[in-house]
C-alpha cells in the first residue's frame, strides 16, 4: 500500500473520504472497490459498537484503500469516553498500518506527542461547530490558528442553520482554495455543502460507507454519483 496518495497536491480534485464507523463495517475494509479515495475508521464509533483493538487491527491489515484513523474526541462529536491517554496510545499502535491520523486543535497538545513519533505520517487538523457556524473573524483566527500547526490538511466542519451560513463558508474556502483546506456543513445544509465546497477548492469529501456520523452526512456512494 503505498502512503503518499495525495491528500494535497497541485491538482486540487477532491478526494471522497468513506467513513466507518460499526463493528460490522470493518469487514468493508478488504473490498477492492470502493466508491471512494480514502477510508476513515472512526475509533470512537467503533468502540462504542463493541469492536475490539484486535478486529481492528487486522482489519486494518487486510485493508485495500488508504486509510486514515480518527479517535474524535467527546468534545468534538466523538461517542466514546476514552481514558486519560487512551486515545494516543491508542493511535500511536495503529498508525503502522494506516496512513493518515485526525486529530482536533482542540485536543493537539495531549496528542502532540503523535506528531514526533510519526513526523512523516500526514495529520489531518480538524475543529467542529455542531451548533452554529462562527463568525468570520472567528473562523479566520482559527485558520490561521490551525496553519500555524503545519498540518498536511485542515477540516473545519460547522453546522449551518441558514444559507447565509452556507454563503460564508462558500466565501472562505473560495478564497483560500489555494491552501490544504476542506469546510462542510452539518445539518440540514450538509449535502449540498459536500457537493459545493468541493468545486470551489475543498481537498477532502466525507461520506459514509455503513452509516452516518454526522448531521446531514450523505453516504460516499451519493457522493461518487455527483463529484468528478
Amino acid at each position: 500500500m503505498k502512503k503518499n496518495l495525495r491528500l494535497t497536491s497541485e491538482k486540487k480534485s477532491p478526494l471522497i473520504v468513506g467513513v466507518l464507523s460499526t463493528k460490522h463495517g470493518l469487514s468493508v475494509l478488504a473490498r477492492s472497490k470502493l466508491p471512494c479515495e480514502v477510508v476513515e475508521l472512526r475509533l470512537d464509533h467503533l468502540f462504542q459498537d463493541g469492536a475490539t483493538f484486535e478486529e481492528i487491527q487486522s482489519a486494518l491489515l487486510k485493508k485495500k484503500h488508504p486509510t486514515i484513523v480518527t479517535a474524535r474526541h467527546t468534545s468534538e462529536g466523538g461517542v466514546h469516553r476514552w481514558q486519560p491517554g487512551e486515545r494516543a496510545s491508542l493511535l500511536h499502535k495503529l498508525l503502522p498500518s494506516a496512513e493518515y491520523f485526525d486529530i482536533e486543535l482542540s485536543t493537539m497538545r495531549e496528542m502532540r506527542i503523535l506528531r514526533s513519533q510519526f513526523p512523516k505520517t500526514p495529520l489531518i487538523l480538524s475543529a467542529h461547530f455542531f451548533e452554529h457556524t462562527p463568525a468570520d473573524d472567528e473562523l479566520a483566527t482559527l485558520l490561521e490558528r490551525m496553519l500555524a500547526k503545519k498540518p498536511d490538511i485542515i477540516k473545519i466542519a460547522c453546522r449551518c442553520n441558514s444559507s447565509s451560513d452556507l454563503g460564508r463558508l462558500a466565501v472562505l474556502q473560495y478564497l483560500n482554495r489555494d491552501l490544504p483546506l476542506s469546510l462542510m456543513a452539518m445539518g440540514e445544509l450538509g449535502c449540498i455543502s459536500r457537493t459545493m465546497l468541493p468545486r470551489l477548492g475543498a481537498r477532502l469529501v466525507y461520506g459514509w460507507l455503513d452509516q452516518p456520523t454526522a448531521p446531514g452526512q450523505p453516504s460516499a456512494r451519493e457522493l461518487r454519483t455527483q463529484i468528478p
